[in-house]
């Protein structure tokens, strides 16, 4: 079997995965209308847009959820390799989306630190964890079921070394 691509490890050969190739920057253009209604705004209003939500107002909810796709954008360009983002970029993108319309239910309003005072965050910071978790999640479980081809035996499966026999 002749591989396709011209990347050689120990006479392994990685053939091409079967997906489309994404383009990332379609997302930005999407986005850059979306960013210039819905800007950065201060504190004390996003945590009453996330008070609205959990009382039910899907407006505020779907608001929220628009300011903060730039961000999952940003993230996905900070965490992933430009190979990696234009394949599966669009995705994870797509992906990423119901986590942030759960994370608006369970953002805590009355967070308090370890000493019991007040302590209000911005609902970026509250999400960027969980966000970066789902990409390296999502990457994990892509690059386990990639084809590799090589050389004498055909078609073989990536395997995490933890669990290979």
């Amino acid at each position: 079997m002749t591989p396709t691509t011209s990347c050689r490890l120990q006479n392994i050969y990685f053939a091409p995965p079967e997906r489309k190739i994404t383009d990332i920057y379609r997302i930005y253009r999407m986005l850059k209308s979306y960013h210039a209604r819905y800007k950065k705004i201060s504190l004390a209003k996003e945590r009453k847009l996330i008070a609205r939500a959990q009382n039910g107002s899907r407006k505020s909810r779907d608001e929220l959820v628009l300011r903060h796709l730039s961000f999952i954008a940003f993230r996905l360009n900070i965490k992933v390799f430009s190979p990696y983002l234009q394949q599966y970029g669009e995705d994870m993108f797509s992906a990423a989306i119901p986590i942030l319309y759960q994370k608006v239910t369970s953002y805590n309003l009355n967070y308090k630190d370890r000493t019991g005072k007040h302590r209000p965050v911005r609902f970026s910071s509250y999400i960027w964890k969980r966000i970066d978790g789902f990409i390296i999640d999502y990457l994990r479980k892509e690059f386990r079921t990639i084809p590799l081809a090589s050389a004498t035996t055909g078609e073989i499966k990536i395997v995490h070394p933890r669990h290979h026999p």
